[in-house]
C-alpha cells in the first residue's frame, strides 16, 4: 500500500489506525528511552504481549515511525509528523488482519 493508491477512506482508517496504535503504546508499553531539550524531545516505546509488537518513536515537532509485527511478522509499517497530532501518514507495509481488532479504539475526548 503506498499513499499514493489510498483513497480519502483508506487513509482515514490509516491514520486512525497508527493513532491507535502510538496511544495504546504510549499507555501500556514501556520506554525504551526518552530524551528531551530546549528544542528537542523524543521518545522510543515498545509493547509486546502474545505475538503482538508495538514499536515506535517519535519526536516534537519532528516526525515519528511506527512498526507492528505478528508473529515476528511485519503487518503495519508506517511513518508521518507530529505536532499536536500525527499528520502526513504513510505506510510503506499494511496487512489488514484479526491483529487490528486488539487495538482498543482511541479514548473519547471530552
Amino acid at each position: 500500500m503506498s499513499a499514493k493508491t489510498l483513497t480519502a477512506e483508506q487513509q482515514k482508517h490509516l491514520d486512525n489506525l497508527v493513532k491507535r496504535c502510538m496511544v495504546f503504546t504510549d499507555y501500556n508499553g514501556k520506554v525504551l528511552w526518552k530524551s528531551s531539550s530546549p528544542f528537542h524531545s523524543s521518545l522510543r516505546m515498545k509493547y509486546s504481549c502474545q505475538g503482538l509488537t508495538i514499536d515506535f518513536e517519535a519526536g516534537m515537532g519532528q516526525g515519528f515511525w511506527v512498526k507492528v509485527k505478528q508473529q515476528r511478522k511485519i503487518v503495519l509499517s508506517a511513518s508521518g509528523k507530529l505536532m499536536s497530532d500525527f499528520y502526513d501518514i504513510t505506510a510503506s507495509t499494511y496487512v489488514h488482519g484479526k491483529w487490528e481488532k486488539k487495538i482498543p479504539p482511541l479514548p473519547q475526548k471530552k
